[in-house]
């Protein structure tokens, strides 16, 4: 494990592995399973790792887990804090020299000012500043006039995503500019309408969409669907996960399963701390882990031919 990526993302890592060695009949104690991953701590949890050596009773590795997310948790909790800090002290220093310039700004023009008042123009046209919008880029109107800024109907309507299946808008409730790309990776998104996923190896029974079908995303913006298909999610529970009418969105920077897809399926979504679990009339099915503000699936990794 290193520094240089977060330790959550790496027990991902680390319990697909450990799933694909209990999936080939190698036995391995959850101990063993958490010594092993105890011995593996990033340099900077040196003196947590002795900690919990110091412990009597010897962690299982989902009891191990737990405090590695607590702990991960915390750390990032003082960090914002400290960041929080040092941004308010400086946004108070540069407050001071903004004020400083301001006031001798205003004594310079202030004698300026009774001068123009005195001055009359003589025949001469004043020309007026041109008014454009920030909104839409064009001219003739202000900001807070554009048909176009959010919460204002359109004057031209804007265009439907019209699939054979249903006839409403198809919604990616999530802002792509801040993800970093990962196309491994499954995010569970409750305000997704539809399953989406950028990799064409994974789909099965795969079939073109016609042109011009678009997914709408959280920061207003449109990705192009270009198919739709079958995706088996394998979860590290041991279950599958089978995925219908998958939207196939090249552009998207991450794979994302719809929550409102999964409840009407009959599966239950319960949010505990940082970790999201599946069940299905009681039954566990299998779980995710917060990661970057985002729910990710316990998943092993697949390489699908799709048909």
């Amino acid at each position: 494990m290193t520094d240089d990526k977060p330790v959550v993302e790496q027990i991902h890592e680390y319990e697909n592995l450990v799933a694909n060695v209990l999936s080939e009949g190698m036995k391995m104690c959850e101990i063993l399973q958490a010594n092993v991953l105890l011995e593996k701590f990033p340099p900077s949890w040196n003196d947590y790792r002795n900690h919990l050596k110091h412990k009597k009773k010897d962690l299982k590795l989902q009891e191990l887990i737990n405090h590695m997310r607590t702990e991960e948790a915390n750390r990032l909790k003082d960090k914002l804090a400290s960041q929080n800090l040092n941004s308010v002290n400086a946004n108070l220093v540069e407050s001071s020299f903004v004020n400083r310039d301001r006031t001798k700004q205003e004594k310079g023009h202030k004698g300026k000012n009774s001068e123009r008042r005195q001055f009359k123009t003589t025949g001469g046209q004043i020309k007026k500043k041109k008014l454009v919008c920030y909104v839409c880029g064009k001219e003739g109107h202000k900001s807070y006039q554009c048909n176009q800024r959010k919460g204002r109907p359109s004057q031209k309507p804007t265009p439907q995503a019209n699939l054979a299946e249903q006839d409403s808008e198809i919604i990616a409730a999530i802002v792509e500019a801040n993800l970093i790309e990962n196309k491994t990776d499954w995010i569970l998104n409750t305000g997704a309408s539809r399953h989406f996923c950028t990799n064409r190896e994974l789909l099965h029974d795969y079939e073109d969409t016609a042109d011009g079908e678009c997914v709408f995303m959280g920061n207003s913006a449109t990705a192009g669907v270009i198919g739709k298909g079958k995706v088996i999610l394998k979860l590290t529970s041991g279950k599958t996960l089978s995925l219908s009418n998958v939207l196939y969105v090249p552009s998207l920077r991450r794979n994302l399963v719809s929550g409102s897809l999964l409840n009407w399926a009959g599966l239950k979504i319960v949010l505990e701390g940082d970790k999201v679990v599946l069940t299905k009339n009681g039954d566990f099915v299998g779980k995710g882990y917060l990661s970057n503000g985002l729910f990710v699936l316990n998943t092993i990794s697949m390489n699908a031919n799709a048909s």
